[in-house]
């Protein structure tokens, strides 16, 4: 299954800049399925070109596992309704796309056809953050979360997965690295 195949059985919506990248093949590890993923998991964690396999904290969704996160999505949601009259804006549409290791979501946030900002919903807190005005700028931050986190494990960060991923910045940002 295909980001293109969840958008259409979801009836989601993925922003440009996140299709740009699934056609460069960088994303081919998250679309190929459990089991080839299971077998070429060495392959894909080396591979210097693969969207994501960086220092972060933050993993996009499998395409396989898409249904299951966006149950995970609707409880955490009905969680913060219940118990902590924490409610969503009903006035925008939430994407899931990616998760933490923690078990919180990153989600597109569209209001109409704009291009979505980023939240970052919690698992145990039933809140956000806001985490980016659009998946640049949610690029970015990303980067920097993965230079800190090699930094803090006195590891080198501009390896060549990092440097291949600021392929994915725009301008705006590449500036300020």
């Amino acid at each position: 299954m295909t980001y293109n195949d969840i958008e259409k059985k979801f009836c989601v919506k993925f922003p440009k800049k996140f299709h740009e990248i699934c056609e460069s093949g960088a994303m081919e590890w998250a679309e190929c399925g459990k089991d080839v993923f299971d077998e070429r998991k060495n392959e894909f964690i080396n591979d210097p070109s693969a969207f994501m396999m960086i220092n972060a904290d933050c993993e996009p969704i499998m395409t396989d596992d898409y249904e299951e996160y966006l149950n995970w999505f609707d409880e955490i949601k009905k969680l913060g309704e219940e118990y902590e009259n924490v409610t969503l804006n009903t006035k925008y549409n939430y994407v899931p796309f990616a998760f933490t290791a923690g078990g919180d979501i990153y989600c597109f946030v569209y209001e109409n056809d704009n291009e979505p900002f980023i939240i970052r919903l919690f698992h145990d807190e039933a809140d956000y953050e806001y985490y980016g005005k659009d998946f640049d700028e949610f690029l970015y931050a990303a980067m920097l979360d993965a230079a800190a986190s090699s930094l803090y494990d006195e590891e080198e960060y501009k390896n060549k997965t990092w440097i291949n991923h600021l392929d994915y910045i725009s301008e705006e940002y590449i500036v300020l690295i």
